[in-house]
């Protein structure tokens, strides 16, 4: 059986910034499928590539269950392959805080530029996480 797919010129995906599909982009996303006379309400749940095809899993907004579905398929009310690909957040560098006036400070031996700034990013994490 054959089936009618349009051919893929590589502009109608959302995309990273190095070209790959950003399947993020669409996980969250609503929109509508039609099936017989009827037009159903969905949420995209996930996002795969299938044999050089983009697919949404989908489900109904009113109502349970998953299918797949070819992109094609699904009509996105905000579409994030008509957007131009954007950037990666930036990586927020925590500088921990200067010592108080009345603590104790204990000399350590010197390090380098790049070691002292791991070590400070590490226990900044670590200050983070407790």
């Amino acid at each position: 059986m054959l089936v009618d797919t349009q051919p893929n010129d590589g502009t109608k995906f959302a995309r990273t910034m190095d070209g790959k599909i950003n399947f993020d982009a669409y996980r969250g996303l609503t929109g509508t499928v039609t099936w017989a006379d009827m037009v159903i309400d969905i949420a995209v749940v996930d996002a795969r590539q299938r044999y050089g095809h983009l697919d949404l899993q989908v489900t109904p907004i009113s109502g349970h269950g998953l299918l797949w579905l070819e992109r094609k398929n699904v009509h996105l009310f905000d579409d994030p392959g008509l957007e131009p690909p954007k950037p990666a957040p930036l990586i927020e560098i925590l500088l921990e805080d200067p010592p108080l006036k009345d603590s104790t400070v204990v000399e350590t031996p010197p390090v380098s530029t790049a070691d002292a700034g791991l070590i400070s990013l590490i226990r900044a994490v670590g200050a983070r996480i407790k």
